[in-house]
């Protein structure tokens, strides 16, 4: 028969295929075929593909067929299917897909003794037991093994993998032979987070992975000291390192500092209690997670890319040795701080001053890089009441969600920025998802109408059970008087009918300087070789209200549509210079 191709997602009669015998079937495709396996007639010697979803076969035949143009074998989700067949004469094969096939319990060594191999997913195959292969493959690319949760042993080794996937996977034991993953680039080794990992050792020869750039463990007891030791000093090229609920992780080795290349490490819910000073010489590491860290009790001088810091609930936190490394390489960046539900200003109100001093300058720092590309401070802390921090107090608060404040004094000419403070109350409701912003108005100086613009907190909020104060920063309008704080569902569109977020207090800092400190000050920037590094080329534009010159108005939309005033942007290095060396110099408020 000629047929080349048949393909069929309705009713049709299993008994058919049958009379096709010797067809000369290339692809075959049969979402959910009804029988027990394909006809003893059924010729498979001129298939290429063979795709049967959802299918009800406990195999496909009985023996060793000759395959040789084979390439694609798609079971997925066939839920009865308990083994393969020989596969051993299939010598183009390529793309074999097995996900959700719950009753297979083995593959047939065949099927990895194949060169020709570049996918094998086995994802979801429950009853899989052991995965093991003698022979050292040379295309094998992509290998997911996940959510099996009775594979206990596993050894394959490939020239060509990837990525390989072998989380919730609950392997006792990795062989040596993963050190031959030349070209590995992601490995995933996490636990299912209602379990603990079998594994009973991290093999030493993962260190010899110098292509990984992330490795993924979690609910691994066998993760310590001087287990990382090992593994860290091999692993020149990773880029992310999550090491999240692992027990018996109370300290990482002084050596975190060969990670040359790690830009995001997650300790979350581990049991660290406090990290190497050598972190600080990890040049490229934006995000650093700790959150549930309930051991932690101090944290030391942070590199100074880093953009991300969470600490929520690190309930034993006692000692922060700087923030101020959030105040350098600012231009261009979003970085946020959150502390949430984590140091009590009640309980060590030193600590408390010293993060709001280090993050207030940080927001300062980005109002300076603010001239032509956007950049941004966000910060939660635990507390009651807006903060007062010295040389940064907001002299305008209110127990209410809105706050007016006094017009703009005219001898101040120079205007710097605005830091928006809220406190908000979970008031016995879930917080997943919510958005917090600021309203501004003022009244149109030519139409007299009243308008206004929106800030927002950069970050949706977290759950939380007490109250935490948020921070954040921008511009605002010349002139603006009154400012509206709100809660809103996840998308944003607008104020919350609920009562599951209560705005406790709010508070809003302003700051300006007169014309000839802002002379003084852009000399004194353009003398600091550290600023001056980061400040953009453009020459300094005179901003002065009044008669002397004409305000400048100009208006841009960042990348999350909140605009900005580029004024705020100029005179934020007035200031910015002046606390960045000098640390409390003087400046104007309204």
């Amino acid at each position: 028969m000629s047929l080349e191709k048949l393909s069929t997602r309705i009713s049709f009669r299993p008994d058919l295929l049958s009379e096709l015998g010797s067809a000369e079937l290339k692809y075959f495709e049969w979402t959910g075929y009804p029988s027990k396996s394909l006809p003893s007639n059924f010729c498979v010697k001129f298939l290429v593909e063979i795709r049967m979803r959802y299918s009800h076969v406990l195999q496909l035949w009985e023996g060793t067929q000759d395959l040789v143009n084979l390439e694609t074998i798609d079971l997925s989700e066939c839920k009865r299917l308990v083994k393969l067949p020989d596969l051993s004469k299939a010598l183009k094969l390529k793309w074999v897909d097995l996900s959700g096939c719950e009753s297979l319990c083995a593959v047939h060594p065949s099927l990895l003794s194949t060169d020709t191999l570049v996918t094998l997913t086995l994802n979801r195959c429950y009853k899989l037991k052991s995965l093991m292969s003698e022979k050292h493959l040379s295309n094998l690319q992509n290998l997911n093994v996940n959510h099996c949760f009775d594979l206990k042993q596993f050894s394959v080794s490939s020239d060509s993998i990837k990525m390989l996937d072998l989380s919730k996977a609950n392997v006792q034991k990795l062989y040596p032979s993963i050190g031959r993953l030349s070209k590995l680039v992601w490995l995933n080794l996490e636990a299912d987070s209602s379990r603990e990992s079998r594994l009973e050792d991290l093999p030493d020869e993962i260190s010899c992975l110098t292509s990984l750039e992330e490795l993924r463990i979690s609910h691994c007891r066998v993760v310590d000291k001087e287990k990382l030791h090992v593994l860290f000093a091999g692993l020149g090229s990773l880029k992310r390192l999550h090491l999240k609920y692992c027990k018996q992780l109370f300290e990482l080795p002084d050596n975190i500092s060969a990670l040359s290349s790690l830009q995001e490490l997650r300790l979350d819910r581990s049991s660290v209690e406090k990290l190497p000073t050598s972190i600080k010489l990890l040049e490229k590491l934006e995000i650093l997670s700790l959150q549930k860290c309930k051991k932690l009790r101090s944290l030391p001088k942070l590199p100074l890319l880093i953009k991300e810091l969470n600490a929520d609930r690190c309930i034993s936190l006692v000692t922060v040795s700087t923030l101020t490394t959030f105040s350098v390489k600012m231009k261009g960046m979003r970085k946020h701080i959150s502390f949430q539900d984590a140091i009590k200003p009640n309980e060590c109100p030193p600590l408390h001053n010293q993060i709001m001093e280090d993050v207030v300058l940080a927001m300062k720092r980005a109002e300076l890089c603010n001239l032509f590309v956007r950049s941004s401070v966000s910060v939660c802390l635990p507390g009651s009441s807006v903060p007062s921090v010295p040389g940064s107090s907001f002299k305008y608060r209110s127990t209410s969600s809105s706050i007016t404040i006094k017009p703009h004094d005219p001898s101040l000419s120079h205007w710097l920025g605005t830091i928006y403070s809220v406190v908000l109350s979970p008031a016995g409701f879930s917080m997943v998802g919510a958005k917090i912003g600021c309203r501004i108005y003022r009244k149109n100086a030519v139409s007299g109408q009243k308008e206004f613009k929106t800030t927002w907190y950069s970050k949706y909020i977290r759950e939380s059970k007490s109250d935490n104060v948020y921070l954040w920063h921008g511009s605002s309008f010349d002139g603006a008087q009154d400012f509206e704080f709100f809660a809103t569902d996840s998308s944003g569109t607008g104020p919350t009918g609920h009562n599951w977020l209560k705005i406790k207090e709010c508070g809003i800092s302003l700051m300006c300087c007169s014309n000839s400190e802002f002379q003084s000050l852009k000399a004194y920037t353009e003398t600091v070789p550290e600023i001056k590094s980061e400040l953009p080329s453009a020459p300094f534009l005179p901003l002065v209200y009044g008669n002397q010159e004409a305000p400048v108005d100009l208006w841009v939309e960042s990348e999350d549509d909140q605009a900005f005033d580029w004024t705020f942007g100029l005179g934020a290095c007035i200031l910015e210079t002046l606390v960045m060396l000098m640390r409390g110099g003087e400046y104007y408020e309204w």
